[in-house]
Order: structure tokens, then sequence, then C-alpha cells
């Protein structure tokens, strides 16, 4: 009875003896680290079957749209607005056609869509108060193959505009006249530029160019002789044009497109014809034909009464240096 008894606490003793160091040894043992590995962030593209028309450029107030101010860009389905142009409207070739030649309301930046209420067509009602810059007038003249320069004015251009017209000698002062040998002529005629870098917003009633090509987007333009131009001027501007189409002829001097933005500083030129014809007598400060000898003259006025009648005469007394 006593052995076994000692024999069961011995067994006891070392069963815990052997849970212990099974203990030990576990927390000894070190345990294998498993390295997850490190996925980047990839933005997955984001994939819409809806684009909008989007501005490729700064485009101001009043601008005529062309093929390559717009382009069609993908866009969240969640962020379309109604307002937005859509390729989902209809055939998108035929929406980037449609919007070539209509004018802009308000400024858009470059990667802002455009919207509906923003462009307006040609035709349309408001379409040329929306083309006229702020404080401008539009004004209509007549045109004809000559003065028109044979239908290759179109509008979004810029021109001068040349009167022609016959000036009395009479208004002049005398001392502004060379009577000498000039007794019999009485007029002359001249041509000036009364207004420069003037815009064309019509031709008749057309405010666009020209369509333009699907593949290329380049224009296609063919030109046609209108018989009226509409400009874009300011309200001074506006009263001077209306007063020299009624003194004489007048005609369009197409500009370059490196003149566009520049603004003119110089006096207007004017060119009489006795600059451009040798067989007229000069007039004084006026064409080519300079004198070699300078002179300096007085003018006398003398009336002579008999009776009732008044005769004027006039001398002029010429001292050449």
């Amino acid at each position: 009875m006593n052995i076994n008894m000692k024999t069961a606490i011995l067994l006891g003793i070392a069963i815990l003896i052997a849970v212990g160091l099974a203990i030990t040894a576990r927390g000894l043992i070190k345990k294998p680290v498993i390295e997850t590995p490190k996925i980047d962030n990839v933005t997955t593209p984001v994939v819409s079957e809806f684009k909008v028309l989007v501005a490729t450029k700064k485009l101001p107030l009043g601008y005529f749209l062309k093929r390559g101010d717009y382009e069609w860009r993908a866009w969240p389905a969640r962020n379309i607005n109604g307002n937005f142009i859509t390729n989902k409207m209809r055939d998108s070739n035929s929406i980037m056609e449609s919007f070539a030649g209509s004018v802009i309301k308000n400024p858009v930046l470059a990667g802002i869509p455009l919207l509906k209420g923003n462009i307006v067509h040609p035709g349309n009602r408001g379409f040329l108060a929306a083309v006229l810059k702020k404080n401008h007038r539009a004004f209509s003249i007549r045109i004809n193959a000559i003065t028109g320069i044979s239908g290759f004015i179109f509008p979004g251009d810029r021109v001068d505009i040349v009167l022609t017209h016959s000036i009395s000698l009479g208004l002049f002062d005398n001392e502004a006249i060379d009577t000498e040998g000039n007794s019999n002529r009485k007029a002359a005629q001249v041509a000036e530029t009364v207004l420069e870098n003037i815009r064309v917003l019509a031709i008749d009633q057309r405010t666009r160019s020209g369509a333009n090509d699907p593949e290329t987007g380049k224009a296609v333009n063919k030109p046609k002789t209108g018989s009226s131009v509409t400009f874009e001027l300011t309200p001074k501007q506006t009263e001077k044009i209306a007063l020299v189409s009624r003194m004489g002829s007048l005609s369009l001097a197409l500009r370059s497109l490196t003149d566009f933005d520049k603004e003119q500083a110089r006096k207007l030129s004017r060119t009489w014809d006795s600059e451009v014809s040798e067989i007229l007598p000069n007039l004084p400060g006026h064409g080519p034909r300079a004198t070699k000898k300078s002179s300096s003259k007085k003018t006398y006025r003398v009336e002579v009464v008999r009776g009732t009648q008044v005769k004027k005469l006039k001398y002029i007394l010429k001292h050449v240096k």
C-alpha cells in the first residue's frame, strides 16, 4: 500500500515536471515570421461610356468656335450635368460639326465642359448680340466684288476701311494750296484710311466662314462675293462710318493674321491724287515731286467795287530763296 502510494506521487511529480519542461521549451522556440507582401496602390482608370464636349483652350466672350477649340473627353456618369453636351445626344461627328461657327456667351477655361446654354448657334435669336463685345455696336455697309476683295473676306477677319472721295480745293486755306500753274484745278481726289483693325461679324447673313472637314477638322471655304458686310464698332466708330459712307466710296483692306491684336498708335494715312499721277500739279507737302528751291509766299486779297458790283481779286507774291 505504501509502495503504490509513493509510486503514484512520483509519477504525478514526473508528469508535472514534463509539462513544465514542455511549456518552457515551447516558449524558447521562435515562431517563424511570415512577411505579408506589400501591394502598391494602383489607380484603376475610370471607364465611362459617357463623353462630354470640353474646351481645349481658353474661350473668351463672343468667340467663334472652330473644330480645334473643343474635343470629347470621358466623364464619370455620376457627374453628368443635364446642361453638358454628351456623346449620347446623337452621332458624335454631327455634334462636333454642328457647333463650328457658334459663339460663346460667357468665357470658358480650358478643360471645362461646354454648356448648352452658353452657346448660341448661327441664326438663333440673340446670336449677333452675343458676338458683340461690351460697349460695341454692329453696323453694316454695302460692298461689291471689288470693294469686298472678291469675296475673300470672311466673318472673324479684320480689315481697314479706306475712303476715296473728291475734295474741293476751295475749302483749303490759300496758304495750303500752290496755285501757281494750278488755276484751272478746283478739286482733288484723296484716299484715306478712316478706320483700322475692324472685326468682321458677318458677310450678308453669313456669320461663319464655312463648314469643316470631319476628317481633318480644317475649314473648307469657297470665296463668295457678298452685297453687305457687318462690322463690330465702338459707338464713335459707328458715327464715323455712318458719315464716311455718304462722303465717297468705301473699300476694305484685309489685314494679316499677325496684325489682329496690334493696337495702332500711328496717325491714319492718306494719299492725294498728285502722289500717284505725274501729270497732276503737286500739292504742297503731298507727292513725290518735291521742288528743289524752297520758297515763301504771301497772299493779298483786294476787293474792287464798281457801282453795285464787287469783284474779289487775289495776288500772290512769291519769294524764292
